[in-house]
């Protein structure tokens, strides 16, 4: 019997219980941010706040964004490694029983063994424990994997896109802030 191993990654989206805000209105620079434990929607409009505080939210969505695109790229990796076993599964399948092939026991030690059973493959679903399935019922269960990890990938993308138009908005409101200032300081003097 052959051994095909899953790699799973524990992969989640930051905390975005207060952490992250989530944008209301392009328009009138509104954001919304919504606790988890109260599920009150409180209200911000970003011309209202001083530039120091305008600065710590885009601290908080520049580290979003790094947290987010992480976690987007941890997905593709874990993605990855379930199409690589896709795909061993499929190769695996044309061989025939007897065919000697190196198994891994280790990252970096194998050992020579033969093919006993092409018919069904070990498949290892988390915290050790592996299930004997047939071929194609593997695939499925590979293919089912990707298409929930390639899900979440859409759902963080646009989080990221939200963010990136956050921080904009921000950054935007910033800078007229930063020019009024200047331009009321070079009035005065």
């Amino acid at each position: 019997m052959a051994l095909l191993r899953e790699t799973t990654l524990d992969c989640t989206v930051p905390n975005t219980s207060s952490s992250c805000l989530s944008f209301v209105l392009p328009s009138l620079f509104l954001f919304s941010s919504t606790s988890a434990t109260m599920g009150k929607q409180t209200t911000l409009q970003l011309q209202n706040l001083s530039v120091e505080q305008l600065r710590a939210i885009k601290e908080q969505l520049d580290n979003d964004l790094q947290s987010l695109g992480r976690a987007h790229e941890n997905l593709r990796v874990a993605r990855i490694k379930f199409q690589e076993s896709r795909a061993s599964v499929e190769q695996f399948k044309q061989l025939p029983e007897g065919h000697k092939s190196m198994i891994p026991l280790s990252a970096s030690l194998y050992v020579e063994g033969e093919l006993a059973d092409t018919q069904n493959v070990l498949v290892d679903v988390g915290t050790g424990y592996f299930i004997k399935q047939s071929g194609p019922r593997a695939s499925d269960f590979f293919q089912r994997r990707i298409q929930s990890l390639s899900a979440s990938m859409d759902d963080i993308a646009e989080a990221i896109g939200n963010a990136r138009r956050q921080q904009s908005s921000v950054t935007d409101v910033m800078r007229s802030k930063m020019a009024a200032r200047s331009q009321a300081q070079n009035e005065a003097a």
